[in-house]
C-alpha cells in the first residue's frame, strides 16, 4: 500500500503483484487469500485478479483448494528440477509431494480456472542448465498448458552455485521450444539490495549467525572475568552487617572469608554468586534463609 501511494504521487499506478519471497504463501493460506481479495477489492488497490500471481513450492492439497476458490489469480510453481531425485535435493517439499502429484495438481488448476500454470526454473551453471535437463523438462511438461520462467541464479551467500551464462540459457530455451514448451528469460531484479529470490533468507540467516557469534563472544568474555572469590565488589555485598548481633556479624564475616562449617560456607558462596556485579545498595536485613542456617 505504501509503494502504491508513492507511485500514485508520481502519477503512476501499481498494476501487478506477486506473492513471492516472503515465505510459502500456501503455508499461511487464509492470510494469503485475504490479502489477494483486498488487493482485488475496489475499495483496496483494485488490482485485477489476472494481474496477481501466487508462487508456491508445490503444496499439493493447498494448490487443489486454491483451484476451487473460483479466482482468476495466476499460479507459479517453483520447479528447478525435472526428476524427483534432483528436485528433492533442492526442495525438501518434493519428498512429500513428488513431481507426479505436483503435476496432477497443476492440471487440476488448469481445468478449474482455464488459466495456464507458470513454472519457475532457476538456472544454475553446470547443475540444471544442460541439454539433457532441458529435454527431460520438455518431456515432463509436454501437453500441459504452462509457461516456464527461466531465471539465472541470483548470487546467494552460503551457496556456491553460479548463474548460467547467456549461451547456455539460449540453448536451454531452444530445446524447450522443440518440445512446444514456451519460456521466457526473466531479468534479475533487486540483487543490489538482497531482494532477489533466495537472497532475503540468506541475509536473515547470516544476521542470525552473527548474533549467535556475538552472544558466544560475550559469554566467553564474562567467563574470563575474575571469580567471585576475588571480586571486591561481590565481597562487599556477600552478607549485610547492619542490624545483626555481634556474634552473628562475627560468624557472617567468617563465612564471607570462606571459614565456618561446610554447609554454611556453601550457603554463603551461593548467596555471593546471586549478587550483581554493579555494587548495589546492601539490603538492611540478611536473607531469612541465611539467618536460619546461621
Amino acid at each position: 500500500v505504501h509503494f502504491a501511494r508513492l507511485l500514485e504521487a508520481e502519477g503512476e499506478r501499481l498494476s501487478n503483484v506477486v506473492l513471492m519471497g516472503m515465505g510459502e504463501p500456501l503455508h499461511n493460506y487464509e492470510a494469503s487469500l485475504a490479502a489477494i481479495r483486498r488487493l482485488n477489492d475496489e475499495r483496496g488497490l483494485a488490482i485485477g485478479q489476472r494481474h496477481i500471481t501466487l508462487s508456491t513450492v508445490g503444496l499439493v492439497p493447498q494448490m487443489r483448494r486454491f483451484a476451487d476458490e473460483g479466482l482468476q489469480v495466476g499460479l507459479a510453481i517453483s520447479l528447478h528440477a525435472a526428476t524427483d531425485e534432483e528436485r528433492s535435493k533442492l526442495l525438501p517439499a518434493n519428498r512429500r509431494w513428488p513431481l507426479a502429484a505436483l503435476l496432477e495438481a497443476a492440471r487440476y488448476y488448469v481445468e478449474r480456472t482455464g488459466r495456464r500454470v507458470t513454472f519457475e526454473w532457476a538456472l544454475i551453471a553446470g547443475e540444471n542448465d544442460t541439454v539433457a535437463q532441458a529435454e527431460t523438462l520438455g518431456k515432463l511438461l509436454g501437453g500441459l498448458k504452462c509457461h516456464v520462467n527461466l531465471i539465472p541464479l541470483n548470487p546467494t551467500g552460503g551457496y556456491a552455485g553460479q548463474p548460467s551464462d547467456p549461451a547456455r540459457v539460449e540453448t536451454f530455451q531452444a530445446v524447450l521450444r522443440a518440445y512446444y514448451v514456451g519460456s521466457t528469460v526473466r531479468v534479475r531484479r533487486g540483487i543490489d539490495i538482497q531482494a532477489g529470490c533466495g537472497q532475503l533468507k540468506a541475509e536473515v540467516a547470516a544476521r542470525r549467525r552473527r548474533a549467535r557469534l556475538r552472544v558466544s563472544q560475550n559469554a566467553l568474555q564474562r567467563s574470563s572475568r575474575p571469580s567471585t572469590a576475588s571480586c571486591a565488589g561481590c565481597r562487599a555485598v556477600t552478607l549485610p552487617r547492619r542490624g545483626i548481633s555481634p556474634s552473628t556479624r562475627k560468624n557472617s564475616g567468617a563465612l564471607s572469608r570462606g571459614w565456618g562449617s561446610s554447609r554454611s560456607s556453601q550457603t554463603a558462596r551461593a548467596w555471593t554468586r546471586l549478587q550483581p556485579r554493579t555494587r548495589p545498595r546492601p539490603p538492611t536485613d540478611p536473607p531469612p534463609l541465611m539467618l536460619r542456617q546461621l
